[in-house]
């Protein structure tokens, strides 16, 4: 399934969550079942909004790279920072 794909369809299954989260289907069931990601049961299949799984992934993206970017992070000296540009 490609991102246009995804874009395109308003609910997705466990494994195109899978494929659009580049995970296992059983880490997308356990994110359902930790309640990470709304999930609704129809027959036995869970559903979910595409919406929201990239709304995950990107809150994932973010956060973890807000992370890098305060954690153990030096100020740059003037120097460096010309070097840089």
């Amino acid at each position: 399934m490609t991102n246009t794909t995804a874009k395109n369809k308003l609910t997705c299954s466990v494994k195109e969550a899978a494929e659009i989260l580049n995970v296992h289907t059983s880490t997308v069931e356990k994110l359902i079942a930790a309640g990470t990601i709304p999930a609704g049961r129809i027959g036995r299949a869970y559903v979910m909004r595409t919406s929201d799984i990239e709304r995950y992934a990107e809150k994932i993206i973010l956060d973890q790279t807000a992370e890098r970017l305060t954690k153990g992070h030096r100020p740059m000296s003037s120097r460096a920072s010309l070097r840089i540009a």
